[in-house]
This record gives C-alpha cells, sequence and structure tokens, in this order.
C-alpha cells in the first residue's frame, strides 16, 4: 500500500514537473514577445502548479521515515519494487534540472526587460545626475531642468 502510494505520488509530481517545465518554455517566449496579459495568466496558472506540488510533497514526507532520503528509502525495497522508483526519482532530478536552467533563461530575459524599460524611462525622465536628449537633439550633462520629454505643464 505504501509503495503504491509513494508510486503514484512521484509519477503525479513527475506530471505537474512537466507541465511546470512547459510553462516556463511560454514564458521565455512572452517573455520575448513582451504580452503582459499572458504573462499575468501563465503565472496564475504556474501558482496553481505549485501549490498542488506542495500538497504532493507534504504527503511524501509522511510516507518516508524520519531523516531518510528517497534514494535510501528505495534502496531497503528488492530491485523489482524499487527499479520504477528509481526510474522516478532519476526524471524527477532531470526536470529539475531542466527548470533550472529555464528559470536561468528567464531571469535573464526579465533581466534585460527590466534594464530596457529603466532606460527608457531615463530618457522620459531624466534625472538630474544623468545625460539627456536636450530638445535640440544634443546630449546635455547635469541638467537642473528634469520634465524630460514630458511636460507636466501640457
Amino acid at each position: 500500500m505504501e509503495l503504491s502510494l509513494l508510486r503514484y505520488l512521484l509519477a503525479e509530481e513527475v506530471k505537474i514537473l512537466e507541465e511546470i517545465r512547459t510553462s516556463e518554455e511560454d514564458t521565455s517566449i512572452i517573455l520575448i514577445e513582451g504580452d503582459t496579459s499572458a504573462l499575468e495568466s501563465i503565472n496564475k496558472q504556474r501558482e496553481v502548479l505549485v501549490l498542488k506540488l506542495q500538497e504532493l510533497e507534504q504527503q511524501r514526507a509522511g510516507l518516508l521515515p524520519s531523516g531518510f532520503t528517497l534514494k535510501e528509502y528505495v534502496d531497503s525495497f528488492k530491485p523489482s519494487c524499487a527499479a520504477e522508483l528509481l526510474d522516478l526519482r532519476r526524471r524527477l532530478l532531470q526536470l529539475h534540472s531542466s527548470l533550472q536552467r529555464r528559470q536561468k533563461i528567464n531571469r535573464h530575459l526579465i533581466k534585460h526587460n527590466m534594464q530596457f524599460i529603466h532606460s527608457a524611462l531615463k530618457y522620459l525622465f531624466p534625472g538630474r545626475d544623468g545625460e539627456f536628449y536636450a530638445q535640440s537633439g544634443q546630449v546635455k550633462i547635469n541638467n537642473s531642468f528634469s520634465s524630460g520629454l514630458l511636460d507636466s505643464n501640457a
């Protein structure tokens, strides 16, 4: 009973992690295209998946004896029973690795988007210390007038 429940929980975790990985791949495309409403939607979907994964993890933690890793626990079974569990463990590790790579790519995309937004805002609303384009098109430094391209008196 306990072994079949563990198999079921691990298989469900694999399915959810595959969905999260697909979600992360879709997020990369959305970040490149700049579709903010799609990004919000996919983040909400991913949040639901993460909550499901958390529930499964809590159930799985209740099955394993305290202080045992999954590998140590599986090693205590006969090889015929342990093979499927070891395959599921290996698949989980692969998915975690794949997710880490994809999330690293997405972090870089987000960082790039934020740098672009920062640059755009800097030119729209230049600070007192930075360079800006004057009305003549010339680059000026340390201007005390900080209205930028948007005139607050308009």
